[in-house]
């Protein structure tokens, strides 16, 4: 009997230890939640996020400095709520900027008449997150919010600038008088300022509104299957209208909520999940979940459907990038400095890349902040065990330096050097480098690069054409110099020489990472070096 209350109670504990609940933290610029828009975007941000059933969150403003630790935004938090241990931090940064005074401008006809008057009204934003698991320091995603449909550049015409100048020419009298002319001025921003402040008004909440789909990311993060479909039909016109996948209420999906739809490729023994679409869930059942593609994802998903391919659907993309692991050892990048939100396009490759875990060293004050609570009595309910002393160390190191960007191996101790892009004005001064190079220099220093999948087109010993994928995507990438690897001694020590052979460019993209190249140099080499199963590199020209 004792024996079977013992077991009963291992049971019992075992089940609440796995249905833990953890929580997350939102940390926003501290500079950017106390002025008015800023105000008006985060009210439209937290309302718009707790309607989409999230995760249990708390909100924080952070100044940016890795070591601060953040500080609680009580009027968005509700202190009647049990709370939970923070394993989960998003840093958010909006960069919202608008203009308090509205500077005029003039369209003037060809004898300088002033014909149309203008208010540069001008609010815009570039909000980007970053996400990290506190327990590790892994970076879980790094992106930026499309930003087109609040950029910034409106302007307000002011049909009755008559009514004001009278007869004056606007354009002259602001240079000639300018006292009279900030007087009149004055007076027309009275008039329009209702109109200034409810397009300011609009735009910010568009834009906090954009910014609580991390509710479906933070959720996505217990997604623990790749989503099929169910069963689909097309229209009368054969077209793909709205469908069903096996995804249900109980795994806190909700009407709205953005997912991403694969296709798995084969080509011989290579495999992969490769983005085809999107689409919308509009109906949330308990068995199934009505869903409808967006825009230019229609075609490609219909296709796939009726190819009968392996297509599944999901919010958290890194369980497709643990399904194209495959066997292939996990290694850890660390990008070092002193900025957190910087090198957003490096880091946007590393975390593209199946095989590697992104490791976040810039975010101490924070991570200490949550984690030094975890043994607090408030959470002796919970079994910390699960998030606790799961640091790890980093296989390559990535490093900002004058001369450019350089990584390191950090096991083999090997160094690779990407040098400065010589460029002028903003880039020059941001130190950018540009797509191509750091892809090069991803390439160089992992096991990464570009796979021939297949010969498209051969004849008498000269390939003309190859199907290739690229672990970075087509993106950034448009002509190649192809070059085999010799391996030679040199004093007892074994080198490795690049002996190039040959160039190539991408013809006809397939996917994102699938495409046909086409060799317009070395053909004849490419097909000897292929045969003789040389190990073959591409280069990215820049």
């Amino acid at each position: 009997m004792k024996q079977f209350l013992f077991a009963i109670l291992i049971l019992f504990s075992s089940q609440s230890i796995s249905a833990q609940n953890f929580g997350s933290a939102i940390l926003l610029n501290s500079e950017e939640v106390g002025e008015k828009y800023d105000k008006i975007l985060l009210k439209k941000f937290h309302e718009k996020y707790n309607k989409q059933k999230p995760i249990y969150t708390d909100f924080y403003s952070w100044n940016g400095d890795p070591e601060s630790a953040p500080i609680p935004l009580e009027e968005y938090n509700d202190s009647s709520r049990a709370e939970q241990p923070i394993t989960t931090a998003i840093n958010f940064v909006t960069n919202l900027q608008w203009n308090e005074i509205c500077t005029p401008s003039f369209k003037v006809d060809t004898t300088g008449k002033v014909t149309n008057m203008y208010l540069d009204y001008n609010i815009g934003a570039r909000p980007m997150y970053k996400v990290v698991d506190l327990a590790t320091s892994e970076v879980l995603a790094s992106k930026s919010l499309d930003t087109k449909t609040y950029e910034l550049g409106s302007k307000l015409e002011i049909k009755n600038f008559k009514d004001y100048f009278g007869s004056k020419n606007p354009k002259k009298l602001q240079k000639n008088n300018s006292d009279s002319f900030k007087a009149i001025m004055k007076k027309i921003n009275k008039e329009y300022n209702a109109k200034i402040v409810n397009h300011y008004t609009e735009v910010a909440e568009n834009v906090g509104a954009d910014m609580s789909s991390i509710a479906s990311f933070l959720k996505s993060k217990d997604d623990e299957r790749l989503w099929k479909m169910v069963n689909y039909d097309l229209n009368s016109k054969g077209k793909l209208k709205e469908f069903y996948i096996d995804a249900n209420a109980s795994e806190n999906l909700v009407k709205n909520e953005l997912l991403e739809v694969f296709r798995k490729v084969k080509f011989g023994e290579f495999q992969h999940y490769d983005r085809i679409g999107y689409i919308i869930a509009k109906e949330v059942t308990a068995d199934q979940t009505m869903v409808k593609p967006i825009l230019f994802s229609k075609n490609k998903i219909a296709e796939a459907l009726e190819a009968n391919d392996d297509v599944v659907f999901v919010r958290n993309t890194n369980l497709i990038k643990r399904a194209n692991q495959g066997e292939r050892e996990i290694k850890r990048a660390q990008i070092k400095g002193d900025c957190f939100m910087c090198n957003k396009y490096l880091e946007k490759i590393l975390l593209g890349l199946s095989s590697i875990k992104v490791i976040e060293r810039n975010f101490d004050g924070p991570t200490r902040y949550f984690t030094s609570q975890y043994t607090d009595e408030k959470f002796i309910d919970f079994d910390m065990s699960a998030i606790q002393d799961k640091q790890e160390g980093v296989n390559y190191l990535f490093e900002k330096t004058k001369a450019g960007m350089k990584a390191t191996d950090v096991t083999t101790g090997r160094v690779s050097q990407m040098n400065k892009k010589e460029s002028k004005g903003i880039a020059n001064l941001l130190g950018s480098t540009g797509g191509p190079e750091t892809i090069n220099l991803c390439m160089d220093i992992m096991d990464e690069n570009i796979k021939i999948l297949e010969i498209l087109k051969e004849k008498k010993g000269k390939v003309q054409k190859i199907l290739a994928y690229s672990p970075f995507s087509f993106d950034n990438i448009a002509t190649f110099r192809i070059v085999i690897l010799k391996e030679e001694q040199v004093g007892g020590r074994s080198i490795t020489r690049e002996e190039e052979i040959g160039k190539a460019f991408v013809g006809k993209k397939l996917t994102e990472s699938i495409a046909n190249i086409k060799i317009s140099k070395g053909e004849k080499e490419l097909y000897q070096a292929i045969q003789a199963n040389e190990k073959i590199k591409f280069i990215v020209k820049i």
